[in-house]
């Protein structure tokens, strides 16, 4: 089982120079006296044009209910997943891109994906189910979140946007914890593994890791709220 090394709150994978960056951020200073303010941190993420198609088609193949064969490799991609597409021409590329924008909610619900994530989360911790009801939609829910944030690569303003509203539903309402996002994580890349077999090389693990802790930090970060402090008289 494959298993993320890394505090998902504070510390990034050594990946290389594309890697996300930690930023500190300034407190507010309206915040009165009251509240208790947590360490923030503003997530950064830097990722080559040739790093997005790689996450994106590797991706897109992930939601295909199709046999995973070796054929032609158009992005110059480690492993050399099957493709129907015949060259790398910007046409070519931007059908793979459309596809995944516009791969239905139905069609990600009814995903082998689902399903092997969903059992790989069980697998590696059982009570999820007792602790988390609605963790089989949270499976669901997981993939529609990736497939929009792999649709918006180009566009983290936009991403950032709709994490910090997702973050805040994360902490306040569903009550998720650093652990759970690891756990999450590993579950993510064991699918890929079983799944993809050797195809999903080193290359590919790293940049998915890549990916998943930017998602999960900045979720966790997104999530912080100030604490009201109790006077004791």
């Amino acid at each position: 089982t494959p298993t993320l090394h890394s505090n998902l709150s504070s510390s990034s994978i050594n990946s290389g120079e594309n890697n996300y960056q930690l930023v500190r951020m300034d407190t507010n200073t309206s915040i009165t006296s009251d509240f208790s303010i947590q360490s923030q941190f503003k997530v950064s993420l830097k990722m080559s044009k040739k790093e997005i198609e790689l996450i994106r088609y590797t991706w897109n193949k992930m939601l295909l209910d199709e046999p995973i064969e070796q054929k032609q490799n158009p992005f110059g991609m480690p492993g050399g997943f099957s493709t129907n597409i015949t060259n790398s021409t910007a046409g070519s590329k931007e059908k793979t891109m459309n596809y995944i924008n516009r791969t239905s909610a139905s069609t990600v619900a009814s995903s082998l994906f689902c399903r092997q994530f969903y059992s790989n989360l069980l697998s590696m911790d059982s009570n999820l189910e007792k602790l988390f009801p609605s963790i089989k939609h949270q499976a669901v829910s997981f993939a529609g979140v990736m497939s929009f944030a792999i649709s918006q690569l180009e566009n983290l303003s936009v991403l950032d946007d709709y994490l910090i509203n997702l973050g805040k539903r994360h902490s306040r309402i569903l009550g998720i914890e650093p652990a759970n996002f690891e756990l999450m994580g590993e579950a993510l890349i064991q699918t890929f593994l079983e799944r993809f077999g050797t195809r999903f090389t080193q290359e590919l693990e790293v940049l998915w890791i890549k990916l998943y802790m930017y998602l999960a930090n900045s979720l966790l970060q997104f999530g912080i709220d100030p604490i009201i402090k109790l006077n004791e008289d």
